[in-house]
């Protein structure tokens, strides 16, 4: 089951969500579990936690997804592309050229152009991940 831009939801995709949602659930147990602590000190926690930095960002994100099917699928869209995105750069390595099929044109559905430039992101999401791009490039604060 892909996850992209454009396509309507069905069945399948909420089957997927409800999984992540169980897996997330197991492991947030498991979590507590081992540090001995219970949910209501795991939310205090929680709600201490700097959400300054992009770790902390992006892990809350994914917690966040197992709650919202809407944050779920933006977050399986975005990993969809990034994948795509580093099968291209393989490609590219490997034999010198991008397949006609991969690369933009001027025809591209909208739902798919919005992806590729950003504007379907949620914009939290977005200046995470431009943060941590300037903090692996060494640009961002230390």
């Amino acid at each position: 089951m892909v996850f992209e831009a454009g396509v309507d939801d069905d069945d399948g995709h909420h089957k997927i969500h409800e999984e992540y949602k169980t897996l997330v659930d197991f492991m947030l147990g498991s979590y507590m579990e081992d540090m001995g602590i219970n949910p209501e000190q795991f939310e205090a926690a929680c709600g201490k936690a700097s959400m300054n930095t992009p770790f902390h960002q992006t892990l809350f994100e994914q917690v966040w997804a197992a709650d919202d099917y809407e944050i779920f699928k933006r977050m399986m869209i975005q990993k969809n592309i990034e994948l795509q995105l580093q099968a291209l750069e393989i490609l590219q390595q490997r034999y010198g050229i991008i397949p006609e099929s991969f690369t933009p044109s001027d025809d591209m559905p909208e739902a798919e152009q919005q992806v590729l430039d950003g504007s379907s992101i949620d914009p939290r999401t977005l200046k995470l991940r431009r943060a941590l791009a300037e903090r692996l490039n060494g640009r961002g604060e230390k």
